[in-house]
């Protein structure tokens, strides 16, 4: 599956369904040096370099509400 959006700002969601368990989105924003791994279950942040507590928060309430990434939550169970 790999890249599944793309904002405008550049940061990039991504999933990989054979990946390692807990199921869980890849977050990079490569001009800035950021990255997080996000599990999508309970929506907890499993490791995160560069973003800053409000950006983490607001990754996950964007993630949360888009309807790519929760097609790709609800495929990785199938």
């Amino acid at each position: 599956m790999g890249t599944i959006l793309v904002t405008k700002s550049k940061i990039k969601f991504a999933m990989w369904p054979k990946d390692h368990p807990p199921p869980h989105l890849h977050v990079s924003w490569e001009a800035h040096n950021c990255y997080a791994t996000i599990e999508i279950i309970t929506w907890q942040i499993i490791k995160s370099k560069g973003f800053n507590t409000k950006e983490l928060k607001e990754l996950i309430n964007y993630a949360k509400e888009n309807k790519e990434i929760s097609i790709c939550k609800v495929s990785f169970f199938i």
